[in-house]
């Protein structure tokens, strides 16, 4: 994916914006679903300083081809 402005899925004609993330929530890009976890300290405290505070972060979901790869190996 390149750098361009993202369509909402149901109305191509409005894009997203950083008012429209937040973490610990879903977004629709091309109809694949993305969750944003967490954010660095310079983005959080943007959306304080414009008033828009944000979630709290989420632990990453685990790995489960990576848990099964290592099964795998060991047999």
């Amino acid at each position: 994916m390149k750098r361009h402005k993202l369509p909402f899925p149901d109305d191509e004609s409005t894009y997203y914006t950083w008012k429209d993330l937040n973490v610990a929530c879903n977004f629709n890009v091309y109809k694949r679903i993305f969750r944003v976890v967490s954010c660095d300290e310079f983005t959080r405290k943007f959306y304080e300083n414009e008033g828009c505070p944000l979630n709290a972060s989420e632990s990453l979901p685990g790995d489960n081809f990576g848990h099964t790869r290592a099964m795998i190996n060991y047999k």
